[in-house]
């Protein structure tokens, strides 16, 4: 959390705004993933987004829906390790 406060300084990116970025990048995502439910790269962004946005047992689920369509996906089973 500190490393998104510490970007969010530099950039001199409000609270309210990052929020809304935050939202409409989910939005988007998630309307995504319904038009394309099994999409790897929709499936790999979604997994990377939970894991940036620190919502550790929704990107294991999207990781692990990623890894069913492509068990050697490595940006997916990086995140799988979790944090060491």
């Amino acid at each position: 959390m500190e490393a998104v406060r510490m970007v969010r300084l530099v950039l001199g990116i409000s609270a309210g705004c990052w929020a809304a970025a935050e939202r409409n990048s989910r939005s988007m995502l998630e309307r995504a993933l319904r038009t394309k439910p099994n999409s790897i790269p929709v499936l790999e962004a979604y997994c990377r987004f939970l894991n940036a946005t620190n919502e550790f047992v929704e990107s294991l689920v999207a990781c692990a829906r990623t890894l069913a369509f492509d068990p050697w996906n490595g940006l997916a089973l990086h995140h799988m390790d979790g944090p060491q």
